[in-house]
């Protein structure tokens, strides 16, 4: 991974693909899940992921979904 790239992630100025996920994941020795689990509790997370949605091209939208399927079952 580029160290720009990094940089910019650990700003906040980019968000990482599912596949730089995966490879942050296994450079951290860690669960993928533990990069895609926010641990805090938030009231709004129903609208913020129906906010999300909305703004999801369709094939983003069927990735959530198949996110969405495996997790929750």
């Amino acid at each position: 991974m580029d160290y720009n790239y990094w940089g910019e992630i650990e700003r906040g100025n980019s968000e990482p693909g599912l596949e730089y996920i995966f490879r942050i994941a296994k450079g951290l020795q860690l669960p993928v899940t533990a990069l895609l689990i926010d641990k805090e509790e938030d009231s709004n997370l129903l609208k913020k992921m129906q906010a999300l949605s909305e703004k999801a091209t369709p094939d983003q939208l069927a990735l959530l979904y198949r996110f969405a399927k495996v997790i929750v079952g």
